[in-house]
């Protein structure tokens, strides 16, 4: 083992670690609910109240942990991928601008289809061959706190 390993290959610095450790170190999942009460009087001596609760779910992350988040995955729902286009030929149905264009709206919504389609079909391509490959590389990646710089070993 290199002597120099445990160091940044860029200032030297010994304060180094794994980007996934940073990560994880510095990203927290919290949920819970609430509830209460609330009420008073209101003109006419007439008492007005109730209860409302609910819950909250997120993530808390530093900065530096959304810094070196890993590589993300591409969306594959035809919903999301699709939901610019989707929005205005939905836009055209409800202004009725469909029934004037007449034997044009078939062709647009095969247009938004085949574009919806080739767009899922990029992205799980995209999660299959590639985000594999990128992730590992994020799990090898060091990080250096004295300098920001990023590397491998090899």
């Amino acid at each position: 083992m290199d002597t120099n390993q445990h160091c940044c290959p860029n200032c030297a610095g010994q304060q180094i670690a794994l980007k996934k450790m940073l990560y994880y170190q510095g990203t927290s999942d919290h949920s819970g609910s609430y509830s209460g009460s609330f009420g008073g009087y209101i003109s006419g001596g007439h008492w007005m109240g109730g209860t409302q609760g609910g819950g909250y779910s997120g993530i808390n992350q530093t900065r530096l942990a959304s810094l070196l988040s890993p590589p993300r995955r591409k969306s594959t729902s035809l919903i999301r991928v699709n939901s610019i286009l989707g929005r205005i030929i939905y836009g055209w149905c409800y202004l009725g601008i469909i029934i004037l264009v007449g034997k044009i709206s078939p062709i647009i919504s095969f247009v938004v289809a085949g574009i919806g389609v080739f767009k899922y079909l990029n992205a799980s391509r995209y999660n299959t061959t590639v985000y594999p490959k990128l992730y590992r590389q994020w799990e090898k990646e060091w990080f250096c706190l004295s300098c920001g710089s990023a590397w491998t070993y090899e």
